[in-house]
């Protein structure tokens, strides 16, 4: 590809491209969008093509991961609304280090920003925005920038404040409240129907719930979940029996 972060996860990047002009940047880039909802995926992949940026849509099947790969991509948008995304964008940020990730969907006042850093995404795009954003960000990390408010640079610079003087243990950052709150009662030996009673929402959420933490502490089975809040003394203490 044509620019510093074409190419990601290509053996064989094209030549470059010396034309100037937005267009003819965006024309460089080679972009995946991945979201378990047809429609979306494909409406906005229609979207990016008429601006000029090549796009695939893909799946969130159990290949996801080596399909995005296959696809030899400079950037990914990934829609965070899918439960397990998190997983995604963490395994494609180890497999791919040079791939540029776009967490789609986000949140600037919830946890999810500051989840979708820590699990390598290199730029988000919020619910509110509008196409033109959409591709003023994939330009923007594609060039290897952030492109965010103050209010969420503020944001980061506080949580990487807080983490830094030990306020947040390492596995509590990675989760979200309600993340914290289904984990501090599975932990307590909770079915997943027991857990939705508990917290009044439905068992459906829970199960994505349960999924997503077990994604982000990297671990396979409830149990070890629990043995990791267990380990954790400053998690169980100050965050997770905090509501």
């Amino acid at each position: 590809m044509g620019h510093d972060a074409g190419g990601a996860c290509s053996a064989n990047p094209d030549p470059a491209d010396t034309t100037a002009g937005a267009t003819s940047q965006r024309t460089q880039l080679n972009v995946v969008v991945v979201s378990h909802i047809r429609l979306f995926r494909e409406g906005l992949a229609r979207i990016l093509q008429a601006a000029g940026v090549l796009v695939v849509p893909l799946g969130t099947g159990d290949t996801v991961v080596d399909d995005v790969e296959r696809a030899a991509a400079d950037v990914a948008i990934l829609d965070i609304t899918t439960p397990a995304m998190f997983g995604t964008i963490r395994h494609l940020a180890e497999r791919c280090p040079a791939l540029r990730l776009i967490a789609l969907g986000v949140t600037e006042t919830g946890d999810d920003l500051v989840a979708c850093a820590r699990a390598g995404a290199s730029g988000y795009v919020s619910r509110d925005s509008g196409p033109e954003e959409l591709i003023a960000v994939i330009e923007s990390v594609a060039r290897g920038e952030l492109l965010c408010s103050p209010q969420v640079a503020a944001r980061l610079f506080r949580q990487l404040g807080a983490g830094a003087s030990g306020a947040l243990p390492p596995a509590a950052e990675r989760l979200t409240r309600r993340e914290r709150e289904v984990l501090t009662l599975l932990a307590r030996g909770l079915s997943n129907k027991e857990i939705a009673a508990e917290l009044h929402i439905s068992l459906t959420t829970v199960k994505n719930h349960v999924h997503v933490v077990l994604e982000k502490l990297h671990v396979s089975r409830r149990g070890e979940a629990a043995a990791r809040l267990r380990e954790d003394a400053p998690l169980g203490t100050s965050k997770l029996g905090a509501g």
